[in-house]
This record gives C-alpha cells, sequence and structure tokens, in this order.
C-alpha cells in the first residue's frame, strides 16, 4: 500500500515539478545566455548534496523520524499521574545513546526437542520444580527472563516457544504457509503428547498473543480437523481442551495475561523523534478478550492459575512510559523488549508467587 501511494504521488509531484518549474525555465529567454552557467550550477549543488548530506543521512544509527505527526507525540502530560513516577521522570529527555540495532533486532532461535531427545529444550536445571514455559512469539520475550528466574531460585526450565504458532492444541492458522504450518503442528499435537510426559515438568506455563480480534482472526483460526465454529467460541473451547489434556498429563497449568497490542503506535518510532519521555506515553489498552477465558478456565479447573504480568510492564498506570530506568519498554507494537523484562523480572515473579501456581512443590 504504501509503495503504491508513494508511486502515484511521487510521479504526480514530478509531473507537476516538469510543468510549472523545469520546463519554464528551460525555456526561459532570459536564461538562454547563462544556459551552461545554469547546468554547471545545478550538477554542482547535486553533487555537493550527494557528497556530503547523504552518506551523514545513510550513516547515522539514530530511526528515522517517521513519528513526527504521532499522535502520542503530541499528547501532553497527564494530570493524573500515577504516585510511583515523578513529573521529573516523565520529563527526562530521551538519552542519545540508544542502541537501535539491538532494540530491533530478532531474538535468536530456542532449542527444540523430541521424544528421542526430551532434554534438548531444557535450559536451566536446578533442584526446585520444574517450569515449562510454552507458547509463541511473546512467550519468547520471557524465555531469558524465566531462565534468570530458575538460575536465581534453584528451579528448572524448559521452553516449547514457537513463533507465530497458538498453543492451543488443534488450532491452525490458516495463513501460514505449508512449512510453517507443519512446524506448529510438530510442535504442538504430537509434542503434547509424547514430549510432554517425558519433560515430567511440575508447571506449565501458557503465553501467547491474544488471536481474538474478530476482523483479523475469524476465518484464519481454525480446528485442523474442518470443524468451523465462531472466533470466540474456538477460542474458549480449545483453551480448555488444551489445559484439561497437559492437567491429565500430572503438571499444574500457569496462564499468563496476553500482552497487550498497540493499535496504530510504533514506540521505537516515536521515540527516535521525540526529545522527551512524556512524548511517547501511552494509554494502556484493555484486558485482551482472551484473558477473561483464561480467567474462567482457571476458576473453573482445580490446579489451573491465572497471573496479570501486564502491569509489572506499564510504569506510570493507566499511562505507560516508554523507557523505565534508561531501559526500553517495547521491541516493537505487539512485543515487550526482552531488556525491559529481564529488568522487571523480580516484579513479574512476585505477580507468579501471589497466583498460588507454585504453592507446596
Amino acid at each position: 500500500t504504501v509503495a503504491v501511494i508513494a508511486a502515484g504521488v511521487s510521479t504526480g509531484l514530478a509531473a507537476l515539478s516538469f510543468q510549472v518549474l523545469e520546463t519554464p525555465i528551460r525555456s526561459a529567454p532570459r536564461l538562454h545566455p547563462f544556459r551552461w552557467r545554469t547546468v554547471v550550477v545545478g550538477v554542482a549543488a547535486s553533487a555537493l548534496v550527494a557528497s556530503t548530506v547523504v552518506p551523514v543521512i545513510l550513516d547515522s544509527t539514530r530511526r528515522p523520524r517517521l513519528a513526527a505527526t504521532s499522535a502520542a507525540a503530541a499528547t501532553p502530560v497527564s494530570a493524573a499521574v500515577s504516585p510511583e513516577v515523578t513529573m521529573e521522570e516523565r520529563n527526562a529527555r530521551i538519552p542519545d545513546d540508544l542502541d537501535w540495532a539491538k532494540l530491533t533486532e530478532a531474538p535468536p532461535k530456542l532449542p527444540s526437542c523430541t521424544v528421542t531427545d526430551p532434554t534438548a529444550c531444557t535450559l536451566v536445571k536446578g533442584s526446585g520444580p520444574h517450569l515449562l514455559l510454552v507458547g509463541d512469539s511473546h512467550s519468547k520475550v520471557l524465555v531469558d527472563t524465566f531462565a534468570k528466574l530458575a538460575e536465581e531460585h534453584d528451579l528448572s526450565f524448559s521452553v516449547n516457544v514457537v513463533p507465530g504458532c497458538p498453543w492451543q492444541m488443534g488450532v491452525m492458522d490458516r495463513k501460514l504457509s505449508m512449512p510453517r504450518a507443519a512446524k506448529c503442528r510438530n510442535a504442538r499435537a504430537g509434542w503434547y503428547d509424547d514430549v510432554l510426559p517425558e519433560l515430567d515438568p511440575d508447571v506449565v506455563v501458557f503465553s501467547g498473543m491474544a488471536r481474538d480480534e474478530e476482523r483479523r482472526w475469524q476465518g484464519r483460526l481454525v480446528r485442523e480437523s474442518g470443524h468451523t465454529e465462531r472466533l470466540a467460541q474456538l477460542l474458549y473451547d480449545t483453551t480448555r481442551e488444551t489445559v484439561r489434556f497437559v492437567r491429565s498429563k500430572g503438571p499444574r497449568v500457569l496462564l499468563l495475561s496476553h500482552m497487550p497490542i498497540l493499535r496504530r503506535f510504533e514506540p521505537l518510532e516515536c521515540l527516535a523523534t521525540a526529545t522527551r519521555i512524556h512524548q511517547c506515553e501511552f494509554e494502556l489498552p484493555p484486558p485482551a478478550q482472551s484473558d477473561a477465558y483464561n480467567r474462567v478456565t482457571a476458576s473453573l479447573m482445580p490446579d489451573v492459575y491465572f497471573a496479570n504480568i501486564n502491569n509489572a510492564f506499564c510504569v506510570g498506570a493507566p499511562r505507560c512510559l516508554p523507557i523505565v530506568d534508561g531501559v526500553v519498554v517495547w521491541h516493537d507494537s505487539l512485543h515487550f523488549s526482552q531488556e525491559y523484562a529481564m529488568h522487571q523480572r523480580h516484579a513479574i515473579w512476585s505477580v507468579i508467587k501471589r497466583s498460588g501456581a507454585l504453592d507446596g512443590i
């Protein structure tokens, strides 16, 4: 869409420039005696810009100013601020030395495990309870944090994290390519049946993106069996079915809240153009509808728990700061940054402990 619009606009501007500026200048009688001088000056000016300005822009480590007109950037500081955040913190300057390359780089690939090598996906081995994290790219953001918590609290920690793949059994995304769809099936269906019992975790932690927006996911997210149903019913039923299946294998289940999705707002693009932290504050979106399915499931089934970790990421609620203690909170509009998740690991651990999922283990 952007390419088509850019092509149309640039072609129109070029035609307008040709008719209004270029042709009149080339045909102006007064400039005939200075024709070659005009050419030389034009070429020299172009060469000067190409040799001085362009290299500076291309070599800059600062992201493009794409959010100069962002509504969030234009929003004044709210008068009703959280007592934990001072006006001085909100008005602090955005650091000039942000590492944009690190902020936007993709997380490293994670190990996977099969029934022949079930411990290949175990990242930390301790003497305490064994936690298994299952989910998609939203879970991937938390992997390093959980691994660090496991080291600090003498836990074992394993992963079954596959970006783009819902954790519910028997659910498929029809827009995935055939190889990715096959990867999702292998990471879920056979894995739950064969590998999960071999790993023998004490608690299975589920975390994933909320795929409950009907306009985007209705008809795209379906059962592999081909049975059709409304999106809300599909998510609620498959959530309960998967949790019930995992519970039948023995482990407790902890369902984490879904990360907020920021509509029409890219935090890093805003930070690239703003000068003060408060210019890129934003309202915390309402909880995902899928959180309700998780809460209901946890309330109806024994040894199933729910934990809302989003408050650990929104400092200054109900308006959230984009940078806290010099650490950028968001990787993009869909994911928290891994660095900030690590920074907030003690708050996350506190929420998990309060959920009761680890009591008595």
